[in-house]
């Protein structure tokens, strides 16, 4: 990655984080409790109830996603940001248990060939 491209992807990771910042304390609000007086009945309580779980779950991972990319960020300044693997393996689980299987066959034949 060179200069531009990290500056580009720096741009647009701060503006992401603006936007979130932005956005979180209308968030809060709406993710806070349901009073029992603004609910007709029992039926519309309970979806006021399984709104604020939506908005509870979405709050939450913009929170997550903000503090990411606030990581991703800090790191965006380092030697190593960006290098597309050089000196480092990055290994994913987040797939399925076959694709991890085949992925450590090929890591594992890889490692063979260098002794």
């Amino acid at each position: 990655m060179n200069d531009d491209e990290r500056g580009q992807l720096k741009a647009k990771i701060e503006a992401t984080i603006a936007g979130l910042k932005k956005r979180l304390p209308a968030m809060k609000e709406e993710a806070k409790p349901v009073p029992p007086d603004n609910a007709v009945g029992r039926l519309s309580r309970m979806d006021a109830i399984r709104e604020k779980g939506v908005r509870d779950k979405t709050l939450r991972d913009a929170q997550e996603k903000l503090q990411m990319l606030e990581q991703r960020l800090s790191h965006a300044e380092s030697a190593d940001f960006g290098t597309c693997g050089n000196r480092h393996v990055r290994l994913s689980f987040a797939c399925s248990n076959e694709h991890i299987e085949e992925g450590c066959r090929r890591l594992d034949g890889w490692l063979r060939s260098l002794t």
